[in-house]
């Protein structure tokens, strides 16, 4: 009995050095990049010079591409990881039973510029949504059933059924988007064709002020727009765009919407990874900035208490 008292202890011990070891590590990264995206100005698209740069603007997907997220909001890119719940007594989790990444190249633009941004292999920082089945539009499960062959799915009703839940990443059409990686300027302007609205869109932007800006997006009044709100204030305005543009060639028997110059492209490469963020560059700070000293702090004193419990039962 003593013997499994003195194991169960060390193995805590174990334990809690590794997760505040963990903490320490996720919070010094954090950090580090927290001063790397506050030391690095942003670059204006139309100026960027090739290599390694930084970018922000606002998405919006090339022509005959694009996609929807779980909420059927268009997006430019998505990352589903669907997940069942395993039971086996203590080391019951949840399994990654089937994943889907978009990887085609959209496109970033600013009010003097555009980019086309190749996600594939990008490290990304993105807002993650958790869905239950009943959550999901219908005619959104309709595609999940035809697309998704795992054992078990669609979740059944009642107590026999498995348990499901879908994970999401997604940068909606509209959105801001923060960009660093490398960028490459060809001998030839990239031609780009993007979805209808585009234009309109982009011309609604030349015209916001910051007081409209603060006015329309603010929805809980606190006086500041924040992450959130602007992703959904663009996405809505993107999305009256889009349905502008539609109206307006509803009876134009062939039309193809204009293409646009782009400046460069921006990809992971063999010195630089690809870093994508569906926000702008303020509240990126804001985002990965939280809670990192908290994180430092509780990990360190996870190491400690950690060592003392090893400490203390190695002397026995």
């Amino acid at each position: 009995m003593a013997r499994n008292s003195k194991n169960g202890a060390l193995k805590l011990g174990i334990t809690l050095i590794f997760l505040g070891g963990g903490l320490v590590y996720s919070g010094l990264r954090r950090f580090r990049r927290t001063r790397k995206v506050e030391d690095t100005p942003t670059s204006p698209i139309q100026s960027a010079t090739q290599g390694y740069v930084e970018i922000q603007g606002n998405a919006w997907p090339v022509a005959d591409s694009g996609t929807k997220n779980l909420k059927g909001r268009n997006c430019v890119f998505r990352h589903l990881d669907i997940q069942v719940y395993v039971e086996s007594g203590k080391n019951s989790r949840w399994k990654t039973v089937y994943e889907e990444r978009s990887e085609k190249p959209f496109i970033v633009f600013d009010t003097g510029g555009a980019a086309l941004v190749r996600p594939q292999n990008a490290e990304l920082e993105l807002t993650r949504s958790s869905y239950r089945w009943s959550e999901i539009p219908p005619e959104i499960q309709l595609v999940l059933r035809e697309r998704v062959k795992v054992r078990g799915f669609p979740p059944s009703k009642g107590i026999f059924g498995a348990s499901f839940r879908f994970e999401e990443r997604a940068i909606v059409v509209g959105s801001p988007v923060y960009v660093k990686g490398n960028f490459t300027t060809p001998v030839r302007e990239i031609q780009v064709t993007p979805q209808l609205g585009h234009e309109a869109f982009r011309e609604k932007l030349t015209k916001i002020s910051l007081h409209q800006y603060a006015r329309f997006f603010d929805k809980n009044n606190d006086g500041e727009v924040c992450a959130q709100e602007a992703i959904d204030g663009f996405h809505a305005a993107s999305q009256v765009s889009q349905r502008q543009a539609v109206g307006n060639t509803r009876n134009v028997t062939s039309f193809s919407p204009p293409a646009i110059s782009c400046q460069g492209e921006m990809a992971s490469s063999s010195m630089h990874k690809l870093y994508v963020a569906d926000c702008a560059q303020h509240h990126l700070i804001k985002r990965i900035g939280n809670w990192n000293i908290l994180r430092i702090v509780g990990g360190a004193v996870l190491i400690g208490i950690g060592v003392m419990i090893l400490i203390t039962e190695l002397k026995k």
